[in-house]
């Protein structure tokens, strides 16, 4: 993905100085406590804007994810994530744009699992997937307690379809923003 993404930027005759993907793990440390990779130059700090999407579930740690995306920018800069918004999910059955089914006779707007299948999460997809999405109430203070205020969160208006057949549900997204705290 970060090569094909770095190929079309090319192709559209961006330079590289100007627009780059690169892979690396912000939350990776060394034993004594140190940032171990790419990212712990100063050349990865001092943004204006941040952008995870459709990343933050996939994440073991999303409050440390979060911590060190604000970390990296300057003050009074951005954060931004989109992500699955995890009050919205509902079973595709019981979703009225596919049919009135009730899945024994119980509603599915919560993200947990039932015996024998879970409703949040595309098959074949578990083992990259550490939960179905988050709250409202949750990233807000996730970017709170990372040093952001000005903390905002809206759902998308649409439902998106995940995965096929029975453990297929509707969920919307959100777009969450923080901004870094200036100094005090």
């Amino acid at each position: 993905m970060v090569k094909a993404y770095n190929d079309q930027a090319r192709t559209a005759g961006v330079p590289e100085q100007k627009m780059c993907a690169v892979q690396g793990n912000i939350l990776a440390t060394t034993e004594d406590g140190e940032t171990g990779n790419r990212f712990a130059s100063t050349d990865w700090s001092g943004f204006d804007i941040a952008v995870m999407s459709m990343a933050l579930h996939h994440v073991a740690a999303p409050e440390d994810a979060i911590a060190k995306l604000v970390e990296r920018l300057k003050e009074g800069g951005v954060l931004f994530i989109i992500d699955w918004d995890l009050s919205s999910t509902v079973l595709q059955e019981a979703h009225p744009k596919f049919g009135p089914g009730d899945h024994g006779n119980h509603s599915h707007n919560h993200g947990h699992q039932h015996a024998g299948h879970a409703h949040n999460v595309v098959p074949g997809s578990e083992h990259t997937i550490t939960r179905a999405g988050f709250g409202k109430e949750e990233m807000e203070k996730m970017f709170a307690d990372a040093g952001c205020e000005d903390v905002g969160f809206v759902e998308f208006k649409d439902m998106t379809r995940r995965g096929d057949g029975e453990q297929a549900v509707m969920q919307r997204l959100f777009i969450a923003k923080g901004k870094k705290k200036g100094a005090e």
